[in-house]
């Protein structure tokens, strides 16, 4: 399952420090995110408003 993260201040700057694969906790509010696609079909996605992260490379 793929997440979209949604993330502002400090813990957008601590985010974008990360890359794929990666090993991080986040903690937050799950929504579901409806849009229509560019042919026109409904499509779904789920995000996740951060609260607190934490990471392993906390400390280095």
């Amino acid at each position: 399952m793929w997440l979209y993260l949604i993330s502002f201040g400090k813990q957008h700057e601590e985010l974008a420090k990360h890359r794929k694969g990666d090993l991080i906790l986040v903690h937050g509010n799950l929504q579901v995110n409806r849009y229509q696609d560019k042919y026109g079909q409904q499509k779904e996605g789920w995000q996740l408003l951060t609260q607190s992260i934490i990471s392993s490379r906390t400390g280095r």
